[in-house]
């Protein structure tokens, strides 16, 4: 399968911008700033084929009072300084404030990656040692992490290979591992993800960063979660993936009361889908929004130290 055509191109006549759109390989339209003016809806219309816009009306609920993810006093070298947290049962919780203030640092040794990370954890009520990856994933704390071709994936593999890697570390695995039915719980979860690609046996490396970031969420789903970290998911992906890739974990959310972690460097991914906001400053938690507290002008506030 060849690569997909990257969404926008550009070119300038006579100092003019001219936004050029492929979809599916095919171009579908362009824009004249000149004429059109820079309507990012009317952008993502023609990159996503649909009429709805890039932002979403949020919808708050009562959250629950069951704690799923417990952490005190979490620290690592410089990075983090006594972050404590309640994580609460089907809660999207935000990581925010300005880039660099250990909110990757943060996801990434919830996930098991820091052995020197210190403080108390507790998976439903039970303590967990995050000195390594695997206690992370069999308390069911699993990373999307948003640099995928380091942290994510193999991509010279195929879509299956990366599909059932991470169940073969588990304690439980069968002493022959049971193809058919993995590759058959593969093609599912393309299917339910709308994964483009020929089959479960293509390379990561000839399918578009949207679809490789899609299998990064993929791999997990077998897996009983009990907290999805988002480390910048949709980072690098264009409009149409990030949209379908949001949708799907939102819907899991409310359906499997999924609790979710999500740092984003962009404010508007954290705007449109968390319940509740923690923002960082040199590695500590310095202030928290909640519901419609979460928006522009508060999360640069609170970043700057200012509000």
């Amino acid at each position: 399968m060849a690569p997909v055509v990257p969404p926008v191109g550009f070119s300038v006549t006579g100092g003019v911008l001219t936004i050029v759109v492929f979809r599916n390989g095919e171009n579908v339209g362009y824009m004249d700033f000149e004429k059109d003016g820079r309507d990012a809806d009317a952008i993502v219309h023609l990159i996503t084929g649909e009429t709805e816009g890039i932002h979403i009306s949020k919808e708050y609920h009562e959250l629950s009072k069951d704690v799923v993810l417990s952490v005190q006093n979490l620290s690592y070298g410089k990075y983090l300084r006594n972050v404590g947290f309640q994580l609460r049962r089907g809660e999207v919780l935000g990581i925010g404030g300005l880039a660099g203030q250990g909110q990757n640092e943060l996801m990434l040794a919830l996930a098991g990656n820091y052995p020197e990370t210190t403080g108390e954890v507790a998976i439903n009520e039970k303590k967990t040692r995050l000195n390594k990856p695997s206690n992370a994933v069999r308390g069911g704390m699993l990373l999307v992490p948003g640099d995928r071709q380091k942290e994510g994936l193999f991509s010279r593999n195929s879509i299956y290979y990366n599909m059932i890697y991470p169940k073969l570390g588990l304690k439980k695995q069968p002493i022959f591992t049971p193809e058919k039915m993995y590759r058959a719980e593969a093609e599912e979860i393309c299917r339910a993800l709308s994964v483009r690609a020929r089959d479960v046996d293509v390379a990561l490396d000839t399918l578009s960063g949207g679809n490789q970031q899609k299998i990064v969420v993929g791999k997990w789903l077998p897996f009983d979660i009990n907290v999805l970290l988002l480390a910048d998911p949709a980072k690098g992906v264009d409009v149409a993936a990030k949209k379908d890739l949001y949708e799907f974990i939102m819907n899991m959310v409310r359906e499997k009361n999924m609790s979710v972690i999500l740092y984003a460097s962009d404010n508007d991914e954290l705007i449109s889908y968390c319940d509740r906001l923690l923002v960082m400053y040199e590695g500590e938690v310095v202030s928290e929004l909640n519901g419609p507290e979460i928006t522009e002008d508060n999360i640069v506030a609170r970043s700057m130290r200012v509000g």
